[in-house]
């Protein structure tokens, strides 16, 4: 299978396109074959390392940070916490099914343009969803 892979922080010119073993499923486990990924701004933070909070990997941390970092920047954060249980989305489907709300594309990229599609996206050229085609 191809992976995108990333050894170190810096921009799109650090990613690179690379085969790798597929995974095999363990006991209790699936195989998931995925067809495109959406990117988004944490994407592009995580890529380059900046600003610092992008580094910090766990939830605890996200959650402390974001909304003071949201509240003082151009962008805002928001958290969607939604307690287990697939019945708890069933407002947000009816909203879709509704057509109240869409996810709206803005550009397609290949897997072997992910560092092109990071780029779009970091220099804020997306207008929309930016979305990564595997298959």
């Amino acid at each position: 299978m191809k992976a995108v892979v990333c050894t170190r922080y810096g921009g799109p010119d650090v990613l690179r396109l690379t085969d790798a073993d597929t995974p095999v499923p363990g006991d209790g486990q699936v195989l998931v074959k995925v067809h495109a990924v959406s990117l988004n701004a944490s994407d592009w933070e995580m890529l380059r390392g900046k600003p610092l909070y992008s580094r910090i990997a766990t939830l605890l941390q996200v959650l402390l940070i974001g909304p003071v970092i949201g509240g003082t920047g151009r962008k805002r954060i928001r958290l969607l916490a939604v307690r287990l249980g697939v019945q708890r989305l069933d407002p947000l489907v009816e909203l879709i099914r509704a057509g109240k709300i869409s996810t709206v594309i803005d550009r397609r990229f290949p897997l072997s343009q992910v560092p092109e599609a990071l780029r779009y996206l970091g220099e804020g050229h997306a207008k929309g969803k930016v979305v990564v085609t595997v298959g």
